[in-house]
C-alpha cells in the first residue's frame, strides 16, 4: 500500500538522518552544531606532530602551504560520501510522499570549505621559530576563502537546525501515519471481506450451474454487495477527511470555547455576589415567612380540635336524632294500631248501641205483653235472646243478659 510504501521510505530517511547527527564511529555534532569528524581529528593529531619535529626547517609560508596528496583525496572522498547522505535525507525529509519538489542545498561547498579549514588548521597548529615569523603571520590579511569558510559554517549550522526540525517533523509525521495505517488495516480487511466474497461467488456459480436463473439474481445481488462495500470504502475514505477537518474545527472551537469561558468566569463571579445577597434577603424573608406559618400551624391546630369537638357533637345529635326517628316511627305504629283500635271500638260501640236498641225495643215489647203471656210462658220452658237465642228460665234473667249481650 502506499502508506506502508511512505513508512519504509521514511524509515530509511530517519536512519541516514540518525547515521549522520548521531553516528558512533566518529562523527558527533558539537553544541554550536557543525560536524566534526574523528579521523579528521586523528589526521590533525599526526600531522601537528609532523609539523612539530619539521619546526626547525620551516621558517615561512611556503611550508604552511604544503599539501598531502593523500590525505587530500580521503578527505574529498568523505566529504562527496558525506555529501551524498545529506542529499539523501534532504530530498526524503523535502519529499517525504515521492512528489517531484527542487530543493537544493549546497551542502557540498559547505564540506568543502570544512575541509579546506581542517587542512589550514594542520598548517596552522606548527610554532613559529622565531618572533618574525609570528609578526609575519599577524600581519597576513584575511584570505577570502576564510570568509567563505565562515559562511559556510554558519550555513551548516543553520541546516543542522533544520535538519533537527525536521527530525521532529518526521516524529510527527510517524505518528500520524501509525494512525493511517490503521485506517488501512480497516480498509484491508474490508477488502479482504471482498475478496472472501468475490471466492464465495464463484464458488455459488460453479455449484449453481445448472440453476442459471437463480445464479443470475445471487451474483447480482453479490455485485450489489460488492458495490455497497465499495461505496462503503469510499465513505470511509471521505468520513477519513472529514474526520481531520472536523479535528481541526474542534480545536478552533476549543479556543473560541476557553474564550467564552473565561468571559463566564467573571460573569459568574458578578452573579455569584449578587446571589449571595439575594440569599441573605431571602433568609430574612424566610424567617418572617416561618414565623407567620408557625402562628398559622397553632391557628390551624386549634381549628381542627375544635372542628373535632363540633364532629362529636355533630354524631351524638346524629344518634339521638335517629333514636327519636325510630320512637317516632314506634309512636306513629301505635298512633296508627290505636287508631284502628279505636276505630274497632267505635264501631263495637254503636254496634252494642244499637243492640241496646233492639234490646230495650224486645224489653218494652215483653214489658207490654208480658201479661198476657206471663201464664203462657210459666206453662212453657223459659225465654230466648233475641240477639244470641240463649235461654233464660225467667224473664229477669234475660234482661240482666240483654244489658251484656253485644251479638256474641
Amino acid at each position: 500500500m502506499a502508506s506502508k510504501e511512505l513508512l519504509e521510505r521514511d524509515e530509511i530517511g530517519f536512519g541516514l538522518l540518525q547515521s549522520i547527527l548521531f553516528e558512533e564511529d566518529g562523527e558527533s555534532i558539537n553544541e554550536n552544531g557543525s560536524v566534526m569528524d574523528g579521523e579528521y581529528e586523528d589526521e590533525e593529531n599526526c600531522d601537528e606532530d609532523e609539523a612539530a619535529k619539521s619546526e626547525d626547517g620551516e621558517k615561512n609560508s611556503t611550508a604552511e602551504k604544503t599539501k598531502d596528496p593523500v590525505t587530500e583525496r580521503k578527505n574529498k572522498k568523505k566529504s562527496q560520501a558525506v555529501f551524498k547522505r545529506l542529499k539523501n535525507v534532504m530530498s526524503r525529509i523535502s519529499n517525504p510522499f515521492g512528489f517531484n519538489t527542487e530543493f537544493e542545498v549546497d551542502v557540498k561547498v559547505a564540506l568543502n570549505a570544512s575541509n579546506v579549514k581542517a587542512r589550514r588548521g594542520k598548517t596552522s597548529n606548527a610554532k613559529p621559530n622565531d618572533a618574525e615569523t609570528a609578526q609575519v603571520e599577524s600581519d597576513k590579511p584575511m584570505l577570502p576563502e576564510a570568509t567563505t569558510i565562515k559562511n559556510m559554517q554558519t550555513h551548516i549550522k543553520d541546516l543542522m537546525i533544520i535538519a533537527r526540525g525536521c527530525f521532529n517533523e518526521y516524529i510527527k509525521l510517524k505518528t500520524q501515519m501509525g494512525k493511517l495505517s490503521e485506517t488501512e488495516g480497516q480498509l484491508a480487511t474490508v477488502k479482504n471481506e471482498n475478496e472472501r466474497l468475490k471466492d464465495e461467488l464463484l464458488e455459488m456459480q460453479k455449484q449453481r450451474q445448472n440453476s442459471s436463473s437463480s445464479a443470475a439474481e445471487q451474483t447480482e445481488a453479490y455485485r450489489k454487495e460488492i458495490n455497497r462495500l465499495d461505496s462503503e470504502l469510499r465513505a470511509a475514505e471521505a468520513n477519513l477527511f472529514k474526520m481531520q477537518k472536523a479535528d481541526k474545527d474542534h480545536r478552533d472551537a476549543l479556543n473560541e470555547a476557553n474564550k467564552a469561558l473565561e468571559t463566564l468566569t467573571c460573569q459568574h463571579d458578578k452573579l455569584k455576589s449578587e446571589i449571595e445577597k439575594k440569599e441573605e434577603i431571602h433568609k430574612l424573608e424566610v424567617n418572617k415567612l416561618n414565623e407567620s406559618l408557625h402562628v398559622k400551624e397553632t391557628e390551624k391546630t386549634e381549628l381542627r380540635t375544635h372542628v373535632q369537638e363540633i364532629q362529636q357533637e355533630l354524631q351524638t345529635a346524629l344518634l339521638q336524632c335517629n333514636e327519636l326517628k325510630e320512637e317516632r316511627t314506634k309512636l306513629q305504629q301505635k298512633i296508627s294500631d290505636l287508631q284502628i283500635l279505636n276505630f274497632n271500638i267505635k264501631a263495637n260501640y254503636e254496634a252494642s248501641n244499637a243492640k241496646v236498641v233492639d234490646l230495650q225495643r224486645a224489653i218494652h215489647v215483653l214489658e207490654s205483653s208480658s201479661s198476657t203471656t206471663t201464664t203462657l210462658q210459666g206453662r212453657g220452658d223459659g225465654y230466648n235472646c233475641p240477639l244470641c237465642a240463649g235461654h233464660f228460665d225467667s224473664l229477669a234473667n234475660l234482661q240482666l243478659h240483654a244489658e251484656d249481650c253485644g251479638g256474641l
